[in-house]
Order: C-alpha cells, then sequence, then structure tokens
C-alpha cells in the first residue's frame, strides 16, 4: 500500500509510508513547513501518478468510503 499527502486542490507526495510522503510532497513544493492530509492511494494511482505526476486542472480526486484517494471520472 503507498500513501498520498494532498490538499484540496493537488496530490503533491506519494511514498511507502505517511512521513515519507508528507516528505516528498515537502520537497516538490519547496516548503519543508508546508501542511498536507494523508490518504491511502492505490499502487495503479499511485504509478499514474509518479509516472505523470497529477494535472489538477484537468484530473480531480476525492477519498472512497475506505480512505483511498480515488480519481474521479467525468461522466
Amino acid at each position: 500500500m503507498k500513501f498520498a499527502a494532498y490538499d484540496d486542490i493537488s496530490i503533491y507526495g506519494i511514498s511507502d509510508t505517511a512521513e515519507d510522503a508528507i516528505a516528498d510532497a515537502c520537497t516538490r513544493v519547496r516548503n519543508d513547513d508546508a501542511e498536507f492530509q494523508i490518504a491511502s492511494i492505490s499502487e495503479d494511482l499511485a504509478a499514474q501518478i509518479e509516472r505523470d505526476g497529477w494535472d489538477s486542472s484537468r484530473q480531480t480526486f476525492t477519498i472512497d468510503n475506505n480512505g483511498f484517494i480515488v480519481e474521479m471520472i467525468d461522466q
């Protein structure tokens, strides 16, 4: 299982632990004091984000009933 550090707008960091996901996010936003929320994320979605990044202008996400970040798909 992977963890993602996120805020209301985007997903910033992903790692095997919550602490490392936050550290990754802080590094990416270049702010050691930035605050993020943490949620579990599927291996598949984590791999897609690690490969392509998260485009908050085109992608949205929510937290499902199991506490996982899931991408919201327009229908």
